[in-house]
């Protein structure tokens, strides 16, 4: 399944802390707004990660949302990111969530 790839990139991607954001899709090593599949992002947030892993395909990052919203129970991905009780290890804990059930499927 190609939504499991992308979540494992997205894994990957955000697997160092220095590279995760909130409040921001991305932001340069400045600290400052970019562009997500810009060549200057550093870090991203959970939904910026998922844009520049699906190349911004709107329907394929659409059903890795959807993924991820059910592990949430319905709660929005932006929301759960920016959350200030929401930690890395909570982003990391998610992705191998949603990895896990998206093999299982």
């Amino acid at each position: 399944m190609i939504e499991t790839l992308i979540l494992k990139r997205v894994r990957a991607l955000l697997s160092d802390p220095a590279r995760w954001t909130q409040g921001e899709m991305a932001r340069n090593m400045f600290g400052a707004p970019t562009d997500p599949a810009g060549p200057n992002a550093t870090c991203w947030c959970l939904m910026g990660a998922i844009q520049r892993e699906t190349n911004d395909d709107p329907f394929l990052a659409g059903s890795v949302y959807q993924i991820l919203r059910t592990q949430l129970q319905g709660q929005s991905v932006s929301d759960f990111n920016d959350s200030r009780a929401t930690t890395h290890a909570d982003v990391m804990a998610l992705l191998d969530k949603a990895i896990e059930s998206s093999e299982s499927t």
